[in-house]
């Protein structure tokens, strides 16, 4: 079961890497959509895992594997999604502060 813990670990792992294989090697496709189906669209945070409990860990890992996707550079500097990390990134953060100011 895809779930956002061991996701944060691997992205993390592989963002200390920092090598052009290493960043590859997420498919940022397939990240984004398991994001997404671990939205709560009702509450405005983010679920661990698809049919679990929404709460403060998972909007900070959806959060920080967003943000260090977006963040990811090859060794010659060129981030390779600029824009489309950093919207996810504003996304998953959005979501946060939608849910705070509800509760």
């Amino acid at each position: 079961m895809p779930h956002l813990a061991p996701t944060y670990a691997a992205v993390s792992c592989l963002a200390e890497i920092a090598t052009d294989s290493a960043v590859r090697c997420v498919d940022r496709a397939k990240l984004r959509a398991f994001l997404v189906r671990c939205k709560d669209a009702d509450g405005g945070g983010y679920r661990m895992h698809e049919g679990g409990e929404t709460d403060t860990r998972g909007c900070y890992t959806a959060l920080a594997v967003a943000r260090i996707c977006a963040g990811a550079r090859l060794s010659g500097g060129v981030s390779r999604a600029p824009r489309a990390g950093r919207a996810l990134a504003l996304a998953v953060a959005r979501a946060h502060t939608e849910r705070r100011q509800r509760v």
